[in-house]
């Protein structure tokens, strides 16, 4: 079995390409051909435990994801977990892969992919709320689809919004970025606005004037009565042609990004549209000039497919570490 760490993820594999295996999976959702048994939640107090399985004709994965929100007081990351890929023929463990960043990195490319079918082509500025590691990775992935110069980040907590700076002049040193003291500020600048909190109320400024044109992602919300969208943000997308996207059919019954306002009645299930549909029909540009929501709640699929990417590059570059169990 190949023991898959950081390190090795750090240094050879490129987001670019985990972009296109998830665009691939969302392709691979429309046609069938995998089985994706519900994941399983556990948790006590605001910390879950997610158990994510796939399993495909040629490989299947396991996914185990602790969500622990006190863990960016203590510098740690929120979001951590490890990912056992088999092979499906014979159930022999291929690779245990550090799944914390294999998630960001396909978080990234959702919100990317995202960006790609659903943003002006010559969007340049992006806005993140929530500079974690996987804002990082948000903004990373972004850039490899869109010509992005400026970023814009705001973070509750100032140390963590300087701490992501600094990343981010090491990892994309092209890339201008500025911190701003709230998110209307934030709106006002960005032309894609990415939202990547563990906030239980919204994050989003209530002034749908400030939306028109955008593309709008959110990655944080993963529990019902979570939600970091505001009204005014979902307003301003049901209000133009552009719609609201989600990565699964999960996200109705996950997030409350979705489950409030389906509940309040100012959306209706009707005007949500499965975003794998888009991809599959090679997209709408006429979509790029509208404001649009993305959200994301993750599929075992997408890190199904990033993990057989991550091993196939990992095992051409003769990287990682051969264990016998």
């Amino acid at each position: 079995m190949l023991i898959i760490n950081k390190q090795v993820l750090e240094q050879t594999v490129q987001l670019a390409d985990i972009v296109k295996a998830v665009e691939q999976a969302f392709i691979l959702a429309e046609q069938g051909g995998f089985t994706l048994p519900e994941r399983t939640h556990l948790g006590y107090d605001e910390n879950v435990l997610l158990i994510m399985p796939c399993l495909k004709a040629d490989a299947f994965s396991t996914k185990l994801v602790t969500i622990y929100p006190d863990n960016a007081a203590q510098g740690k990351p929120v979001t951590m977990g490890n990912l056992l890929l088999n092979d499906a023929a014979t159930g022999e463990a291929l690779a245990l892969i550090n799944g914390t960043y294999l998630t960001a990195m396909r978080t990234g490319a959702l919100g990317a992919l995202s960006a790609k079918y659903l943003s002006l082509e010559d969007s340049h500025t992006c806005g993140l709320i929530g500079a974690g590691m996987q804002g990082l990775f948000q903004v990373l992935a972004l850039a490899t689809v869109r010509p992005l110069r400026e970023v814009y980040v705001y973070d509750a907590n100032l140390a963590q919004a300087e701490k992501f700076a600094a990343q981010l002049a090491v990892r994309a040193p092209e890339l201008r970025c500025r911190i701003v003291a709230n998110s209307k500020e934030l709106v006002e600048a960005s032309q894609i606005v990415i939202c990547a909190t563990t906030s239980t109320k919204p994050v989003l400024p209530d002034v749908p004037s400030l939306f028109v044109g955008k593309h709008i992602i959110g990655i944080g919300s993963y529990q019902p009565h979570v939600r970091e969208f505001s009204d005014a943000a979902l307003t301003a997308t049901l209000q133009s042609s552009g719609g609201v996207y989600i990565d699964t059919s999960h996200a109705l019954i996950e997030t409350g990004d979705l489950i409030i306002p389906l509940a309040q009645g100012s959306l209706q299930e009707s005007q949500i549209r499965l975003f794998s549909q888009l991809v599959v029909s090679g997209g709408n540009p006429e979509l790029y000039k509208q404001t649009t929501l993305f959200k994301s709640v993750g599929s075992a699929l997408f890190d199904l497919c990033a993990a057989q990417m991550v091993y196939q590059q990992v095992v051409a570059a003769g990287a990682g570490l051969q264990v016998e169990m």
